[in-house]
């Protein structure tokens, strides 16, 4: 996740987001691409789909909120990516 670890941050940053707002977005983005083992630029909406499907069953509902929106955020502001979230 090098280059869109790197290009989240700077997101985050510029938006003024809090200390643990980035910690928690960027650590989700890490869980997310680590499930599918594929560049976050190769993923889709079937993929955070699936993701966010798999973490309603072991997470609360206010961490799989959490979730899409970090998820949001990595593929709306960091990858310019809107239709994922269509």
């Amino acid at each position: 996740m090098g280059k869109t670890r790197v290009q989240m941050t700077e997101e985050l940053t510029l938006r003024n987001l809090s200390e643990n707002t980035k910690k928690a977005y960027l650590r989700v983005a890490k869980s997310f691409v680590k499930r599918f083992w594929l560049p976050a630029e190769e993923l889709g909406e079937r993929e955070v789909r699936a993701y966010l499907l798999e973490r309603m069953e072991t997470v609360k509902p206010a961490t799989v909120a959490l979730e899409r929106a970090a998820l949001k955020f990595l593929f709306e502001k960091t990858l310019q990516r809107p239709e994922v979230f269509a």
